[in-house]
């Protein structure tokens, strides 16, 4: 499972044995868990992140939707 991307306390990658499923991200931060839909950018599973995380994350997301969206398509071809 490659990393997207990882700063100070969070850690976004794929799974490679996701290629038949909606293209998505997970996101992991000590005990806690999200996975997000990339188009659109949406919230599929949440454990443990508070709503206020959720939206930063989101927001995040959003933001790097292109370049996140390259890397899958990179990663899963």
């Amino acid at each position: 499972m490659p990393n997207v991307f990882e700063d100070d306390s969070h850690r976004f990658y794929f799974f490679s044995n996701e290629t038949a499923e909606q293209p998505r991200v997970h996101v992991d931060r000590d005990n806690v868990s999200a996975t997000f839909a990339l188009q659109p950018v949406a919230l599929i599973t949440n454990s443990g992140y508070n709503p206020e995380e959720l939206r930063r994350l989101e927001t995040f997301l959003f933001e790097n939707q292109q370049r996140l969206r390259e890397k899958w398509n990179r990663f899963h071809v």
